[in-house]
């Protein structure tokens, strides 16, 4: 089997955050992957990131479990 499978990290905030929270974050986060450190750090360990703002993450998100849904039910390994 030809394939190419990426693992994927992120930081996950608790239910019911409000749009102003989310935001904070997101502000946050979105500087810190712009910082020195943070590019020395992905230098130093050989990682390749791709940083996601909250938006973005839920969508990847939604995106990759339906494609991983289609592969456990095609290997039938998920009931239809």
């Amino acid at each position: 089997m030809d394939a190419v499978f990426s693992q994927w990290r992120g930081l996950l905030g608790p239910r019911g955050l409000t749009a102003a929270q989310i935001a904070y974050w997101d502000g946050v986060l979105g500087k810190t992957v712009q910082t020195k450190n943070w590019q020395d750090h992905i230098e130093r360990t050989q990682l390749t990131y791709r940083y996601l703002d909250s938006g973005q993450a839920r969508d990847f998100i939604t995106d990759q479990n339906e494609k991983v849904r289609e592969i456990l039910t095609g290997l039938g390994l998920i009931k239809k």
